[in-house]
């Protein structure tokens, strides 16, 4: 039965035809034109770059970084494995696939286009497979021996890693509507950490599948449907034992990962992303229409706010050697000032754009742009 992997894509599909029919009523807005190019006060160091196969589509996949290689994968199933000099080491069909490609102890792991959990080998022969009834946009997670992976029917299911039993299953009631549904779980101590479409936020033991602590972020109430969305889209990330996770409405939340209870929120108005300055104590956020802003969190208050990459589709941002880095739809990658919000220097990966994570790696950074341009390089300010 795929009733509930039916659902979750007409629910996908009918947001995408709303979001659609209500933005065609809205004047087109200009991309902000690049300013001329002027080095102030960061360099690039392009380390190596590797054209991948120019027929497929990389599309939201991420590439999976690892001290000895890095994995990637297409959406058409082709995978790359490839050193850190830029060497493409193998690349192998295995299927089409809806989720990225990650490492375990014994090979990779993925979900493929028809919800089905995989699990192969070194030499990429399958271990086991499961029937997850409903795709995944996130690569499963491996922890105390075993596989955890979340599909987008509002389900977290737990895996014996070696011979693939189903050890447990969280699942929350999914809302109708859902534009994304949630941001890729994460592992802190021994216990995952997940968000779900309805908004909420949950602490679950690794090992037995109990619940340490629920929390339900705080949505609009309203009879537009769209603006009651709590999809979690932007990844959550962890410092120390504090959670930062924000919706889709902009609530910026931050939780304390031992008890759960909320330790401040502030409403930013953001769905994009946000990076984390431990050292400046700030919050560096790219807004819904591409502007960037900085927030004291000590305070609240904001820093500074700049549009040069206004409605240029930016993607998530990054803090890398004291440089904030973001790339946009046209295949840049810009570096940005943490004190001012001036751009600092800019370099064009690909003509394709930059849609996955800028991923930060022992001071290097891997890019990867749709069309399946990887590259790395390194950053610095001058």
């Amino acid at each position: 039965m795929r009733v509930k992997t039916l659902t979750g894509l007409i629910s996908l599909f009918a947001v995408l035809m709303l979001i659609t029919s209500c933005s065609s009523k809205k004047v087109k807005r200009k991309p902000a034109p690049l300013a001329p190019q002027v080095i102030m006060g960061a360099k690039f160091k392009i380390n190596w770059s590797v054209n991948l196969d120019s027929d497929s589509s990389f599309q939201l996949l991420q590439p999976h970084i690892m001290a000895e290689k890095i994995l990637t994968v297409s959406t058409e199933g082709k995978l790359y494995a490839i050193n850190h000099d830029g060497d493409i080491l193998s690349q192998k069909w295995l299927e089409p696939v809806s989720s990225g490609v990650s490492k375990t102890s014994l090979g990779v792991s993925y979900v493929n286009q028809n919800g089905f959990i995989q699990h192969r080998d070194e030499n990429l022969n399958v271990l086991w497979s499961s029937d997850l009834k409903a795709l995944s946009f996130h690569a499963p997670i491996e922890i105390d021996g075993l596989l955890v992976v979340q599909t987008i029917d509002g389900r977290l299911s737990s895996f014996d890693l070696e011979k693939g039993q189903l050890q447990w299953v969280y699942q929350i009631i999914q809302p109708e509507l859902t534009i994304k549904g949630h941001s890729a779980p994460l592992i802190y101590k021994n216990n995952i950490i997940t968000a779900f479409a309805n908004g909420r936020i949950v602490s679950i033991a690794a090992k037995t599948g109990d619940v340490n602590w629920e929390y339900s972020l705080k949505g609009a109430v309203s009879s537009n449907v769209l603006e009651n969305l709590l999809d979690i889209d932007a990844p959550m990330q962890i410092i120390r034992n504090q959670l930062f996770v924000m919706g889709n409405h902009g609530n910026m939340t931050v939780l304390n990962l031992d008890q759960g209870n909320p330790l401040w929120e502030k409403d930013i108005q953001s769905l994009k992303s946000f990076a984390l300055d431990e050292i400046n104590n700030r919050l560096y956020v790219v807004l819904v229409d591409g502007s960037l802003t900085a927030i004291n969190m000590a305070t609240g208050t904001f820093v500074w706010h700049e549009k040069f990459l206004l409605y240029r589709n930016p993607t998530g941002i990054v803090l890398v050697n004291g440089v904030l880095l973001v790339g946009d739809y046209e295949g840049y990658l810009h570096a940005v000032s943490t004190k001012n919000g001036q751009p600092l220097n800019r370099y064009r990966i690909d003509r394709s754009s930059i849609q996955t994570k800028i991923i930060e790696y022992n001071s290097n950074v891997y890019i990867q742009s749709q069309s399946g341009k990887l590259i790395s390089l390194s950053v610095s300010e001058i």
